[in-house]
């Protein structure tokens, strides 16, 4: 079925809830974009089942292993997505508006032995994406059907915007601060970076993988904690699953200082509206969380000398399908272009934090939200740039897009999600190293530790580390100054 033909369908099955043409021609286009994304990961499923059938395959391009079975149990096992919404009524509004749309696409690529194959193996020890994402049925896997709560929340964000949480708040400004240890001045600051973490406590397969890395995090005594976003399934308030934000984030964060705790916003957050994250975790509703001093806005600034430590929101203003690559929207509409262009002329080295990757998982093609930041930030004042969202430990050199820009890119995006061997890229150009330390029993043998960066701030520069949860008496890569 062609993209046109899935566009009109959607339009048709839009007009009585739209009944202004160009509001419903926005939402049938990203519906469309959305069902392409579906496809995509179907084949991003099946290249993962054919890979653990001994199969040479290559890595496809788009989807996500978290709704890889998506159009495959809407043609072949809908009791899936019906047992979800008998738990849910509220999502049936969604299910009404994209339910007939995917019964009417092509057949999934995977096929009923295929699926059945990676039952079989879900019940052993899942099978690992391209990516490094594990396609299992335990909690957080890739064929985990409760990733559907954040498929249909973000069908409801399409088709009632009204309930999105606002941007901005009030006359609030963005928090900016200076840098300081939490000891004598002079002291070098350690900043913890952890990415993906708001999954609460969990068995991950024999190991609790965010608590863990908590733990972790605690032993090394960090001057701050930054989070790079994402609860899951949808960092709900009161959405399905309702009260993630307060649980899996506010709830398990370590104990901190006031003002020594950032919290970023993200795809996964956007899926509920961004209710739990800007009313729960930023305390817009008045209760007092770690990250109220952010003012209730989703953007900060510490600044140490000519440095400027700066959190982005990647996720709000977003225009891809599923906010998944990121981008801060059009300049009138997004008021971190000007706070970009303040930082510019203040600062000359800047470290970004952002959810979403300013470049493609390989390394080698900058995304959309490089050219957004930079369009009002010298591309040669980032010095560093961390973000999450991919759920792997990654080290970009030189050979990689941004590193030919002088820019040294991290990945922290496995602070909680169950990830394993990332075949996919191995020999990536771009990359110099990627968190691979087996996690060990009794946990599943594809199993690869999860991890978190950490950044000591001096005069001479900032060193960093990757540390695998567990062990921090030594780190698993670091680097010396990167000034």
């Amino acid at each position: 079925m062609t993209a046109n033909t899935i566009h009109a369908l959607c339009d048709e099955r839009l007009a009585e809830r739209f009944p202004d043409a160009a509001r419903r021609a926005s939402v049938a286009s990203k519906l469309t974009a959305l069902l392409k994304d579906l496809a995509a990961s179907d084949a991003l499923a099946k290249a993962t089942i054919e890979h653990a059938q001994g199969k040479s395959v290559a890595a496809p391009d788009g989807g996500v292993l978290q709704l890889g079975f998506v159009l495959y149990w809407a043609k072949h096992e809908p009791d899936v997505i019906q047992k979800l919404l008998k738990n849910h009524p509220e999502l049936q509004k969604a299910w009404d508006v994209v339910g007939f749309l995917l019964t009417l696409l092509d057949p999934p690529t995977v096929t009923p032995a295929e699926y059945e194959f990676a039952l079989a193996r879900l019940k052993a020890d899942g099978l690992v994406g391209p990516d490094g994402q594990i396609l299992g049925d335990g909690k957080y896997q890739g064929a985990d059907p409760d990733w559907m709560l954040a498929f249909f929340n973000y069908v409801l964000n399409l088709i009632e915007p009204s309930s999105i949480a606002p941007f901005t708040n009030g006359a609030a400004k963005p928090f900016v601060a200076p840098l300081e240890p939490c000891g004598p001045a002079g002291k070098p600051v350690r900043i913890a970076v952890i990415g993906d973490w708001g999954t609460g406590a969990f068995d991950g397969g024999g190991y609790d993988p965010a608590s863990d890395v908590l733990k972790t995090v605690a032993d090394l005594k960090p001057d701050y904690v930054v989070h790079l976003g994402d609860v899951y399934y949808s960092g709900s308030d009161e959405r399905p699953m309702p009260g993630e934000e307060s649980a899996r984030l506010v709830a398990m964060w370590p104990k901190m200082p006031p003002e020594r705790s950032f919290t970023l916003n993200s795809n996964h957050e956007m899926y509920g509206g961004a209710q739990g994250y800007f009313q729960v975790a930023l305390g817009r509703d008045g209760s007092t969380t770690p990250f109220a001093h952010q003012n209730g806005l989703s953007y900060f600034a510490l600044t140490r000398g000519d440095w400027a430590f700066v959190g982005l929101d990647a996720a709000y203003f977003d225009p891809s399908s599923l906010y998944m690559d990121g981008g801060l929207g059009a300049p009138g509409a997004d008021p971190q272009y000007a706070f970009l262009e303040a930082i510019d002329r203040e600062f000359k080295n800047v470290v970004l934090f952002s959810h979403q990757t300013a470049m493609s998982t390989d390394g080698s093609t900058p995304m959309q939200l490089w050219s957004d930041v930079t369009s009002v930030l010298a591309p040669e004042k980032i010095r560093l740039w961390y973000w999450g969202h991919i759920h792997l430990g990654l080290v970009y050199g030189a050979g990689s897009a941004l590193g030919a820009k002088g820019v040294r890119a991290r990945c922290a995006g496995h602070s909680a999600i169950p990830i394993g061997d990332a075949w996919g890229l191995k020999g990536a150009a771009g990359i110099e190293w990627l968190a691979h330390t087996p996690v060990g029993p009794p946990a599943y043998p594809n199993r690869v530790r999860n991890g978190f960066a950490l950044l000591t701030v001096s005069d001479s520069g900032v060193d960093e580390a990757f540390y695998d949860a567990g062990d921090a008496t030594r780190p698993a890569w670091s680097e010396s100054s990167a000034r």
